[in-house]
């Protein structure tokens, strides 16, 4: 039997799933975002998680899921790590 935290996790990421099948069916449920990346959207869910997708006429494609309101336009302008 999983631990109470593991299954709060667990029911924590199951959220985030859903929430980015939410997108699928209303993508422009997220801000335009394309002054940072072409294409870009960004969606907050649940005040804690911003989720960077792009999407396209059949496809949803999270470009990357941030944690506790990280900076997006920093975040990706930053140079890469080495």
């Amino acid at each position: 039997m999983a631990t109470l935290p593991k299954r709060r996790g667990q029911r924590y990421l199951q959220r985030i799933d859903d929430f980015c099948g939410l997108l699928t069916t209303f993508p422009r449920l997220g801000r335009n975002r394309s002054d940072v990346m072409p294409g870009l959207r960004v969606a907050v869910f649940e005040r804690r998680v911003t989720i960077a997708y792009r999407h396209d006429v059949d496809r949803l494609t999270v470009i990357d899921i941030l944690y506790r309101g990280r900076n997006v336009e920093a975040y990706w302008r930053q140079p890469p790590p080495k």
